[in-house]
Order: structure tokens, then C-alpha cells, then sequence
């Protein structure tokens, strides 16, 4: 099973996060830790199959400094945040993760109850000095064009979401490549020549963009590095075909 794109994202991220010697916490609402385990795994090695001696020898460094709040569904706001506070004081957790905000408890329209709680969340960092992402889905682009990048204005609920937030990160998959690779591998008038020069042509098109929308410190610079999708890997690169072992 290939996680979705974003999923793929957190999960190399928070690898990386590991080789910092940063401690975690993934509240994945839709995700049962086993299979964030195993993707982990297969991104960490690098490949798809691996010996036993390899994934324990994986597993074992990741259980060092990984941890999971085992929860499927929505979870109540005040029993995440007393997880979260327990866990900082308990285990010294550094980054928590909390995938997504569907599952918090909070109706598309509660957006007084999303100002509450990413006014909770920010001040949580603020009191503590560790790090949360939480990832938020979009709404249906301004643009109306469903292959468009959408920004921090496509988030779907409350606008506070992404004006509390300290940075707002977009992961946008590139559905036009896989579309028109598609449509051209089951043309039936194309002749062979052009199908060849078409798929290749699309098939150096990125698989998608990150997007930095808002950072409020640093250089509040604001830019897009374009992404290839490794699948055997499930790792994301800057360059195509490229996979590291972690």
C-alpha cells in the first residue's frame, strides 16, 4: 500500500526529524500506528522489501525516540491536549504531529471552535518550546481549477487556522501528470512516435510542488521547490528516480 502524498510527506519528514534526535509524537487520527510503521520502515530502508534483520534493526531505532497516540477517529480537543502535555513532561517529546484536523472534533463551520484551538496549540509552543504540525486539508481552490497550487487562502475552515500558524507548508500532488499519462497511454490515435515524445515529456514533469505560503520568522521568505515521488521508497526528491537510505 502507497501512502497519499501527504502522508508520504510526514512520514519522511518525521524520519528526518528522528536522524535530528528529535523526539515525536504522531497523533495520525487515520492511521493506525502499524502501517505508519511499516511506511516508515520502507521509507527509512529505502525499498520495499527488506530482510528481517533490516526491519528490526529499523523498527529498534525508530522506537527510540517515536511515539504514538493510539487513537483511530475523531479525538476530543482536551483529551489531545492533555495527551500532549503529558507526553512533553513525561518523555520530553519535541515535535508533535497531529494528522488531521478533520478528527479533532471541529465541524467545517466551528470556526470559533478552530480559533480556540489553534490559539491552545500556538501557546502550547510558546510555553513549551516544541514544534506542532498540523495538517489541515483544502477546500475546493479559489480558482476553480482543481489543478491549480492552492495557498494558504484554499484551507478549508476558519482563517485564524493559518493566521495563528508560526509557518503554513502546502504539499501539492500533481494530478495533470498522472491525468494526461493516462489519457495518452489508452489513446487509441496517437501513433507510437508521438506517444513516446508525449509520455516522456510529461514524465519529466514533477509529481508535485512544497510550497512555503507563510513564514513569520527567518527571512519570511516565500517560495516552491518542485518534488519527484521514488515509490519503491515512498521518498520525495528535488531530483527524479532518486531514493536516500536513512
Amino acid at each position: 500500500m502507497i501512502p497519499t502524498h501527504n502522508t508520504a510527506m510526514l512520514n519522511q519528514l518525521m524520519l528526518h526529524l528522528l536522524a535530528a534526535n528529535q523526539k515525536i509524537m504522531d497523533a495520525s487520527l487515520e492511521i493506525k500506528p502499524g502501517m505508519t510503521l511499516y511506511n516508515m520502515t520502507r521509507c527509512a530502508l529505502g525499498k520495499k522489501q527488506s530482510d528481517k534483520a533490516e526491519i528490526e534493526g529499523c523498527i529498534s531505532w525508530i522506537n527510540d525516540s517515536m511515539f504514538f497516540l493510539d487513537c483511530i477517529g475523531t479525538v476530543n480537543v482536551t483529551r489531545l491536549m492533555s495527551a500532549m502535555e503529558y507526553a512533553r513532561k513525561r518523555h520530553g517529546i519535541d515535535v508533535f504531529v497531529i494528522d488531521s484536523l478533520f478528527k479533532c472534533g471541529l465541524s467545517g463551520e466551528d470556526y470559533a471552535g478552530a480559533r480556540d484551538f489553534v490559539d491552545k496549540l500556538t501557546t502550547f509552543c510558546n510555553n513549551t518550546g516544541c514544534h506542532i504540525i498540523l495538517v489541515a486539508h483544502s477546500r475546493k481552490v479559489s480558482s476553480g481549477n482543481e489543478f491549480s497550487v492552492p495557498t494558504k487562502s484554499d484551507v478549508a475552515g476558519s482563517s485564524d487556522i493559518c493566521n495563528a500558524a508560526f509557518n503554513v507548508i502546502i504539499v501539492w500532488r500533481n494530478k495533470l501528470k498522472k491525468k494526461k499519462m493516462d489519457e495518452i497511454m489508452h489513446s487509441t490515435t496517437m501513433d507510437p512516435i508521438s506517444k513516446t515524445e508525449e509520455l516522456v515529456k510529461w514524465m519529466d514533469q514533477p509529481d508535485g510542488q512544497i510550497v512555503i505560503d507563510k513564514q513569520r520568522f527567518g527571512e519570511g521568505e516565500e517560495s516552491a521547490i518542485p518534488v519527484y515521488f521514488e515509490k519503491e521508497s515512498c521518498q520525495f526528491h528535488p531530483t527524479q528516480g532518486m531514493k536516500t537510505p536513512y
